[in-house]
């Protein structure tokens, strides 16, 4: 144990804004000079997500117009990065204490030589390997492939990474970092290129025992080198070399290397959702998809290896230890323009660009293990979100009522033009900022006022009969309810991951039992037994619908939850006589948003953005619902059974099950089981695949998730065919969990 102890690393390492003003901080300090303390504020100077195309609304053109390139407007100074913007330069002096910082946070902008034809690009090589406990010098390390792996949070990621050079003359470099880091990928499938369209960094952890310092850091409790200096350490079991040197130069004829450790967090840090403080989004996404950024030389993912998880075509969500050498563009013979995402270009103070030398990364599978949250809590956490989606539509239309009011007074020369409408617009807003934040205080607490929870899902559909004169009418209603619950279902890893991948039997929460109630009302049949009038069931299908929410350039500024989008009653009537299903995500929560953002368009068309202000927040909000896309997979579930009073019937034989009469209510019903075996799953149309093997041996349905630019939720579709050929839909919540 003590010797365990000994060899612990170091658990808490600092921030890149703490290392920029502590460690890598000009220690020569004159008379005239004073180190300040580190100011622990967000020091990134650069939105989190990069876009390299315009999606941008009409709404967005009138609320943030354009600035051209080379306005002093569009200067990006600050104390903390000693950076400047002018034109299509961003400049990071190398004066200051911090300009790595800057290069950092621009590193999307820099152009890389990594899969050119650059000579000394090529002639580095770079590759990050893992090994199952903490690297110590001289001893051997066990290595382990991380494709083979399946990891979650608290797990340790160790390694080393090895560097040479082929090339016959030292390489220069200005910077070498080494870091964990996890991102959304979107790609441009339009296009033949391998630079992704947009990337969203959520996670970003530096090793700086790895990285290059001036100094020396010492990675285990037992080392105690001088931090001051930078010694020309080797490894005495292989040869290589443990530290660059000052002259940040890769030598010929050396292999480098760096160990580095990291343990992947619980949760992301608050500021990666800052703005609107959304607990389901500091979570970590799971791993999913394969983008062609991922799958490029050298960053390569084999396309065998790729999982079936029905996540969007374009988009990726990985994990990866990256290795990356930054230099300047003199050093490196560069004769030929490169390709850029965009205009902007990194120099330092004497205008040489910056350029990624060379990188590598290499992935691994990360899915969390799920929170277990008690019913209790599962309720609070609704009323939580429905209280922020009501609060956010509240304020859209009351900032709609107020200037449908002023058009109103304008309009019957009732407005007094002595009144400053801006001002008045700004008291209003700071009302209701103080009512948000209120609410922001009261939402986190335990403490959530008593309301009425309805304890089932409900479908009424209206009975229709059409007459000989082709009209209709409404002879009855039907109704169909299943209890109100969460269905969970256990996270079973791809076979590969999985420590015992031969296992038989079943699974016991993949087989599923779903309470079905029927009522039918018909006046007709008010005081008679007469049953053979009733409407039947012909038949009964189920699948379990995949569905995958994006935006990819505005945060999702709500919490999705199953009660707040589905089962519309409103919707009901339109899914007459057809399979169509209008009870979704576009229906219910992004065309009444995108319908309140037109009339939020002409208000301010007709106003002027001047007169009627709105706070970019809620721009941003809007945009962030009204650009979400979905992707539903549907997959059909095989083996359903149905079971009344002890007697089990297949998915026709609902009309053998007799109705009851309900002397209350004086409507006809009749109760069942649904007997699920979701191990039967398969996508529609592929009957061949129906029974060849476990779904989870096929798919892989990863846990339930939602994060600012992504989400995942399951749902079972029951659909309900009756003997006039209508189809009665309804869906209940499936929760998948890793334990």
């Amino acid at each position: 144990m003590a010797l365990a102890f000994l060899y612990q690393l170091w658990s808490i390492l600092p921030s890149y804004h703490m290392y920029t003003n502590t460690v890598s901080k000009n220690l020569n300090v004159t008379a005239d000079e004073s180190i300040e303390p580190p100011a622990y504020q967000n020091s990134s100077s650069t939105p989190s997500i990069v876009s390299y195309a315009s999606n941008d609304s009409p709404l967005t053109s009138i609320m943030s117009p354009p600035v051209a390139r080379g306005s002093p407007s569009t200067s990006s100074s600050s104390t903390g990065s000693q950076s400047t913007i002018d034109g299509a330069f961003i400049v990071a002096d190398e004066n200051t204490h911090s300009w790595q910082e800057t290069v950092l946070d621009n590193v999307h902008k820099l152009r890389n030589l990594t899969c050119t034809d650059n000579p000394l690009s090529n002639a580095v090589d770079i590759s990050v390997h893992f090994t199952k406990d903490i690297c110590k010098v001289g001893e051997e390390p066990e290595e382990i492939n991380p494709s083979l792996f399946e990891y979650s949070q608290g797990d340790y990621i160790n390694g080393y990474v090895l560097i040479k050079s082929s090339a016959s003359r030292p390489i220069p470099f200005e910077m070498f970092y080494l870091l964990f880091e996890g991102t959304i990928i979107v790609t441009d499938l339009q296009t033949k290129e391998k630079n992704p369209l947009r990337i969203k960094k959520f996670l970003e952890m530096f090793d700086f025992s790895a990285s290059f310092n001036d100094g020396h850091i010492n990675r285990l409790i037992t080392e105690f080198d001088n931090p001051f200096q930078c010694p020309d350490m080797v490894d005495p079991r292989d040869g290589t070399r443990l530290s660059f040197g000052l002259n940040k130069t890769i030598l010929p004829n050396r292999v480098y290397k760096r160990f580095f450790t990291f343990k992947i967090p619980n949760n992301l840090l608050d500021s990666e959702c800052n703005e609107h403080n959304l607990t389901e989004h500091v979570q970590l996404p799971p791993s999913m998809g394969l983008s062609r950024y991922a799958d490029s030389t050298p960053r390569g993912v084999a396309l065998e290896d790729h999982i079936k998880d029905f996540s969007m075509i374009d988009t990726s969500v990985a994990y990866g230890v990256l290795a990356r050498f930054i230099g300047r563009k003199s050093k490196y013979d560069i004769e030929n323009k490169l390709k850029k995402h965009d205009d902007t270009t990194l120099i330092n103070s004497t205008g040489d660009e910056y350029i990624i030398l060379k990188e590598t990364c290499n992935y691994m599978r990360i899915v969390r293990k799920s929170n277990d949250m008690t019913e209790n809590e599962k309720r609070m956490k609704f009323v939580e979100s429905k209280l922020i989606h009501e609060n956010l539509f509240n304020r859209i239309k009351q900032k709609i009522e107020m200037g449908e009011e002023l058009l109103k007074s304008i309009e019957n020369d009732e407005f007094d033009s002595s009144i400053d409408i801006s001002k008045k617009l700004t008291d209003t807003e700071l009302e209701l900022a103080k009512l948000r934040q209120s609410y922001r205080q009261n939402s986190r607490d335990v403490k959530f006022p008593q309301t009425k929870v309805d304890d089932s899902y409900e479908i009424v559909f209206p009975m229709m009969k059409k007459s000989f004169t082709g009209t209709t009418k409404n002879i009855g209603t039907m109704k169909v309810s299943t209890p109100k619950k969460d269905y969970t279902i256990k996270y079973i890893p791809p076979p590969k991951f999985r420590s015992h991948p031969n296992k038989e039997g079943v699974e016991p929460s993949w087989q599923l039992d779903v309470p079905i109630d029927l009522s039918v009302s018909l006046p007709s049949l008010a005081s008679s037994n007469d049953t053979k009038k009733l409407p039947e069931i012909k038949s009964v299908a189920v699948e379990l619908v995949v569905s995958t929410i994006q935006s990819e350039k505005y945060a999702i500024p709500i919490e999705l939850h199953h009660n707040m989008i589905f089962n519309k009653p409103t919707t009901v009537p339109m899914q007459r006589l057809t399979f169509i299903d209008n009870d979704n995500i576009t229906n219910n929560i992004v065309k009444p948003t995108q319908e309140l953002s037109t009339k939020l368009y002409q208000i301010i068309k007709k106003l002027g953005v001047e007169n009627f202000k709105i706070e970019k927040q809620m721009i941003d909000d809007i945009k962030g619902i009204c650009q979400l896309k979905e992707k539903n997979i549907n997959l059909q579930v095989n083996d359903v059974k149905i079971e009344s009073e002890g007697q089990s019937r297949d998915s026709k034989g609902i009309a053998g099950i007799p109705w009851a009469r309900d002397l209350k209510t004086n409507a006809f019903t009749k109760k069942f089981n649904l007997k699920l075996n979701l191990e039967s799953i398969s996508l529609k149309g592929n009957e061949k695949a129906q029974n060849s093997s476990k779904a989870y041996d096929k798919f892989c349905l990863v846990p339930n998730f939602q994060s600012c630019y992504l989400a995942r939720m399951y749902y079972l579709k029951v659909i309900l065919v009756t003997s006039t050929n209508e189809h009665i839909k309804i869906k209940v919540p499936v929760v998948i969990q890793k334990s």
